[in-house]
């Protein structure tokens, strides 16, 4: 199983360390560089940094006034039946 650990501290390094004793397959993921060079050292695992600009999502489409309300979900429609 591929397994992603965030964060390589106490609990992030010993985490890591029981799965891939286990034979797990173990991606460790450190924002510190310091802190990830250690895990790699400790730790048979690939390690990569993160930067807080990939933690952005892709902006959402905004509405048109061409586009289709949403779907009424089957509990709106079966509180619309209900007496």
């Amino acid at each position: 199983m591929r397994i992603i650990v965030v964060g390589a501290g106490f609990t992030g390094i010993q985490l890591s360390r029981a799965l891939v004793a286990g034979g797990e397959e173990v991606v460790l993921v450190e924002n510190d560089p310091d802190k990830a060079a250690v895990a790699r050292e400790q730790v048979d695992c690939a390690t990569r940094g993160s930067t807080p600009a990939t933690w952005r999502s892709p902006p959402l489409p905004s509405p048109n006034a061409t586009s289709s309300p949403p779907p009424t979900s089957r509990a709106s429609a079966w509180r619309e039946r209900s007496p």
